[in-house]
């Protein structure tokens, strides 16, 4: 079909189901070699002391109570911090498996490319070009990282993103906004009924 370019990454009814407004499940999504390989990274990565603890996590709220274990927290490994405007340590070339992290880097351009010109938003590609590197360096319009999720951890009901005119005087002031929230599963042999981890999605009303 010469009108989608990206097959491989994204299958043409995947843009009709976010067009709806619904969400989108591909099974398999990435080949089985960068999921195995980015598993042990993300692991290696973790056991090694890189990732940090994320408040939003429920279980955060016990910080403040002096009961607090990092490990049975949600924790992460940024490619970026949009407070500081530093880059992560997840495009940090040095640490662990950077080629797989920059073939997924590549992967998720293809799909931002294939989602701004199916979905006519120009803004998830920075600068019209697909940031297909880790080390590229451009606006930042995009963050990735890995996430991990300790037991007991979970993140409340919550929208990704509000509308700006839901945010007060400053809604309008940044170029661009979260518009797409994309997951990717690591985990081997998932069963939610004995690991949980499900993704609960609300209709809009």
């Amino acid at each position: 079909d010469a009108s989608f370019p990206f097959q491989t990454v994204l299958p043409p009814d995947t843009l009709e189901t976010i067009r709806g407004g619904r969400i989108a499940v591909l099974p398999n999504w990435l080949p089985s070699k960068d999921v195995k390989e980015l598993l042990a990274d993300a692991q290696t990565l973790y056991d090694n002391g890189q990732f940090t603890a994320d408040s939003l996590a429920t279980y955060g709220k016990r910080k403040q109570e002096g009961d607090f274990d990092p490990t049975r927290d949600r924790m992460v490994l940024p490619s970026f911090y949009p407070s500081s405007g530093k880059d992560g340590p997840f495009t940090d070339s040095s640490l662990g498996n950077n080629v797989a992290r920059n073939r997924l880097a590549g992967r998720l351009a293809s799909v931002r490319l294939a989602l701004a010109d199916g979905l006519g938003r120009p803004g998830l590609v920075p600068e019209g070009e697909a940031m297909t590197s880790l080390n590229q360096r451009a606006p930042h319009r995009h963050e990735m990282s890995y996430t991990r999720f300790g037991p007991g951890a979970f993140l409340r009901r919550h929208i990704d993103e509000h509308h700006e005119e839901l945010k007060g005087k400053n809604g309008w002031l940044k170029p661009t906004r979260r518009s797409i929230s994309w997951l990717v599963y690591l985990n081997e042999d998932w069963d939610p009924s004995m690991s949980g981890g499900e993704l609960r999605c609300y209709e809009r009303r």
